[in-house]
């Protein structure tokens, strides 16, 4: 329980160490990954997407990548969540 209230709260203070080192210790492997993923992005602002995206905000994702004109991105998204609206 405590490493799930870590990595919860380390994902909400975006200190994706913390978070990866707890959600690997509770077997959480497809988040594990995902956070090496972010870590490799080479944009601030698509990691700060990415890390929105992983909380469940997608709007928010979205509206941080087409304020940084990465519009692919936005777009790869959608696509990857199966959201065609």
């Amino acid at each position: 329980t405590l490493w799930s209230c870590l990595a919860g709260l380390a994902m909400a203070n975006k200190e994706l160490s913390t978070a990866e080192v707890a959600y690997a210790a509770i077997g959480e492997i497809d988040k594990v990954q995902y956070i090496n993923f972010i870590k490799d992005l080479p944009s601030r602002d698509s990691c700060l997407a990415h890390i929105l995206l992983f909380s469940g905000h997608v709007q928010e994702a979205e509206a941080t990548l087409l304020q940084a004109n990465l519009i692919y991105h936005a777009i790869q998204i959608h696509i990857n969540l199966y959201n065609w609206d």
